[in-house]
């Protein structure tokens, strides 16, 4: 194989730049894998065997370098990522589909709520069979899906509380925006709940939406959940794996996740996406201030 490509090597030297502001190479653990990437006789067993040099703290440091190599090179699978408790509030959750339970619907006896903001005590929630940590990125996870993922983001057509939350170095709105970019580089879709006219996401998150070639804006501004649409409905169902990111982890990605107190225009409530389909979600990708208090994120509460 080829010496890396010098754009695709400018482009990997500038996130080890960002990472590092004063990185100097001689003096670098990545000095080899630099060195293999310049030489004309660079291949996949060369570049695993720099990596073997790199620990996890460096790996960690280095990551959205790593991340790019890793996209770069399709055929090789020893970039070394790093994983388990290091990644910290970047760890992706996966959370199980589960059936609606017979008594969703019956349960309920409050009304038809038009106020957006009424808190988690107005939710008729589903518990997901399963949550559980992956030990890897939402990034991580997207690139290496057998299948393209769909994204679904709630609520983020605005800037809001929390957005500038820094997590692992980085605020949510980046961290959100990296995992948006790499769906839409896998080929994802992505779907956008939004409160506001023509605005599926903000400003911040512009870039990386338009990089997707399917995208599916749901204007609702009087509901918390998309649910009761049938093309939001259909986007989740036609998903094995549907990223959720959106604001916030208390109210509104709450309701469309887990179940909220809205009903459908047949005074049914609606569905939440738990029973339509797989979730994938991280702390980074829930735009919230503090600590999440809904039980139902299971792993997730409380970071």
């Amino acid at each position: 194989m080829p010496a890396y490509p010098l754009l695709q090597l400018t482009q990997f030297q500038t996130f080890v730049d960002e990472a590092n502001t004063h990185f100097t190479e001689s003096r670098s653990s990545l000095r080899t894998l630099l060195a293999v990437l310049k030489d004309a006789k660079c291949t996949d067993q060369r570049i695993a065997n720099a990596l073997g040099n790199i620990n996890l703290n460096k790996a960690k440091k280095y990551w959205k370098a790593l991340l790019y190599l890793r996209r770069t090179r399709p055929n090789m699978r020893n970039v070394i990522l790093p994983g388990g408790n290091s990644l910290n509030k970047t760890n992706a959750v996966l959370m199980t589909k589960t059936p609606l339970p017979p008594n969703y619907n019956h349960d309920f006896s409050g009304e038809n709520v038009k106020g957006l903001y009424s808190g988690p005590n107005r939710f008729q929630m589903v518990t997901p069979t399963r949550t559980r940590f992956l030990d890897k990125t939402l990034e991580h996870f997207i690139w290496e899906s057998n299948d393209p993922v769909g994204v679904i983001t709630i609520h983020l057509g605005r800037r809001v509380d929390g957005m500038e939350t820094m997590m692992n170095g980085i605020s949510a709105v980046d961290h959100i925006s990296s995992i948006m970019t790499i769906a839409a580089e896998k080929g994802g879709d992505i779907c956008c709940l939004h409160l506001f006219p023509n605005t599926p996401v903000c400003p911040e998150l512009r870039t990386a939406y338009d990089k997707f070639t399917n995208k599916l804006p749901i204007f609702e501004p009087k509901r918390h959940e998309g649910g009761h649409n049938p093309y939001f409905k259909a986007f989740a169902l036609t998903h094995p794996v549907c990223v959720v990111l959106g604001w916030d982890a208390d109210i509104c990605a709450a309701s469309n996740v887990l179940g909220g107190a809205s009903l459908t225009d047949n005074g049914k409530l609606i569905a939440p996406l738990i029973t339509l389909t797989n979730i994938l979600t991280a702390r980074v990708g829930l735009v919230t201030t503090g600590m999440i208090g809904v039980q139902g994120w299971g792993v997730l509460r409380g970071t």
